[in-house]
């Protein structure tokens, strides 16, 4: 098994030229240990390594100087380009006719109603008479806030007898409802608001209070 450990070809150029350049001071440095090692091939290799890198160095300053002045040059076309475009709504606002020459935006595509809140969970509180809820998202429908109602229904019939009662409104997609006796039933129902205004309430869900 080789002792040393030559990790040359995980180098990139210039860590080979540094490491090459460490190797033969070190060799200098110990040269009562080390007498008239074969580097004669290596120091020559490394001037040319070295050279290279020099130009290599040269040339990416140059392209670091044109891209700059690139990205400066790319200024005033834009600005030109973009007093052609209101000169061009200056001079008509027809569509059909700005379509020959210029690229329109696409209007934009109005959001449909704010869909409807599903899955809706009770489960029972971390203390006497709390009840936690929880629902699918409607994040991604640009739904932020959620109202959540409760009714109180000792005679665990239809819901729909009422009367709702309006709770906090949440932004997060479940709530902790308190307020009620422990062995009540109430039910519970959410919509949520999006831009176009409220959705359809969901299935109501109901539970006994603990």
């Amino acid at each position: 098994m080789k002792l040393i450990k030559m990790p040359v070809s995980e180098l990139n150029p210039p860590d080979l030229n540094e490491f090459a350049r460490d190797l033969l001071q070190k060799l200098a440095d110990n040269a009562a240990d080390f007498p008239a090692p074969p580097i004669t091939d290596l120091t020559a290799h490394k001037t040319t390594l070295n050279s290279l890198l020099g130009q290599v160095a040269s040339l990416e300053a140059q392209l670091t100087s044109l891209r700059l002045q690139l990205d400066a040059a790319c200024g005033p076309v834009r600005n030109d380009m973009n007093a052609i475009g209101d000169w061009g709504e200056g001079v008509t606002q027809d569509p059909l006719i700005l379509s020959k020459v210029f690229a329109l935006r696409s209007a934009r595509t109005p959001s449909g109603p704010t869909p409807r809140v599903t899955n809706l969970q009770l489960s029972i509180g971390d203390s006497a008479g709390k009840v936690d809820s929880a629902w699918n998202s409607l994040f991604k429908m640009r739904v932020k806030s959620y109202e959540v109602q409760t009714v109180l229904n000792p005679l665990n019939n239809d819901p729909s007898v009422g009367p709702w009662v309006q709770q906090p409104t949440v932004t997060k997609s479940s709530c902790t409802i308190t307020g009620f006796t422990s062995g009540a039933r109430i039910w519970v129902r959410v919509r949520g608001i999006g831009p176009n205004g409220p959705g359809d309430w969901s299935d109501p869900a109901t539970i006994i209070v603990p």
